[in-house]
């Protein structure tokens, strides 16, 4: 790695100014676009990163992703008795919940055929065991559906379709494939998974239909469920935001909604209308299940 992108990553995670911090970040992903490194993470275990792709570029940067979310997921994987990774990407959270429950099976799934092929290459390179991974769409029904994939960017690949995705389809800029999907709960009876410890959702705003397709007697297979929360994402999937706090499934959980870019912010959603807009990850745990980040965690309920 050339000795000014070394300056860059240093900044990023120890310059005293946030602008800048950000600034040297951008500059290292400019000076080391599309540079393949097997980088060695925070969590003990290690990635083949492509630096470009946004999850790949913080990754590389920072030795994890998504802090408050990884300590969340390192916290629970001991209490978990299986882990699904709907949106599995390149693998990070498949190989940190593994390097902290190796004996849990885990499922890893994704709807992008190329990052399939990099988290098994990740739990290989890693040496790790009980993990399948899975190339599919999760929806609420089988079917066959137009998956946008951006060659530079494939870890913001979607369903969804906004102006700018147009324009860059029009420009060819951005690959349009055809994905075949089904409903979780038929993945999971052909992977043999009956129990659920900890599913993690982040299918860039189609998790409204992954709900539809999951009855209210899921509950009693899936303790904690975790999913990104997006809005906007959702609404350019074609999905009304609001009203996935309607879905019947819900009603069995204690909802908590997590700022990942701020580990000391968790509240319990009591009011679905008034969820601060910082909000990006909703937390579901069963009633009877100990909430993870009251007292031990850095984050916690207010």
């Amino acid at each position: 790695m050339k000795l000014r992108s070394r300056i860059f990553k240093w900044y990023a995670n120890y310059g005293m100014v946030n602008s800048l911090r950000r600034s040297a970040g951008r500059k290292f992903r400019r000076a080391e676009h599309g540079r393949h490194i097997i980088q060695a993470t925070k969590h003990g275990f290690s990635l083949h990163l492509r630096i470009g792709d946004p999850v790949d570029t913080y990754t590389a940067i920072h030795s994890e992703f998504e802090p408050a979310l990884s300590n969340l997921i390192k916290k629970l994987a001991p209490e978990c008795s299986s882990f699904i990774d709907v949106g599995c990407n390149i693998g990070y959270f498949t190989c940190l919940f593994h390097k902290h429950n190796p004996h849990a099976p885990i499922l890893a799934i994704d709807a992008n055929p190329e990052m399939v092929v990099r988290c098994n290459e990740n739990i290989k390179l890693n040496g790790f065991s009980s993990i399948e991974v899975v190339n599919i769409g999760v929806a609420d029904k089988e079917g066959i559906i137009p998956f946008n994939v951006n060659p530079d960017s494939p870890s913001l690949a979607s369903f969804g379709t906004t102006p700018l995705l147009q324009q860059q389809l029009a420009a060819g800029t951005v690959q349009q494939i055809d994905v075949r999907t089904q409903a979780l709960p038929v993945i999971l009876a052909e992977a043999g998974i009956t129990r659920c410890g900890l599913i993690k959702i982040d299918i860039e705003g189609y998790e409204p239909s992954l709900f539809a397709g999951l009855d209210e007697g899921f509950h009693l297979m899936a303790d904690r469920i975790l999913f990104e929360y997006v809005p906007c994402q959702m609404e350019a999937c074609g999905f009304d935001s609001a009203a996935i706090w309607s879905i019947p499934l819900f009603r069995h959980y204690r909802a908590f909604g997590l700022d990942t870019k701020n580990a000391d912010l968790a509240i319990e959603i009591n009011d679905p209308a008034n969820i601060p807009p910082s909000i990006d990850t909703v937390f579901l745990i069963r009633d009877h299940l100990p909430v993870p980040f009251v007292c031990e965690s850095p984050m916690h309920s207010q």
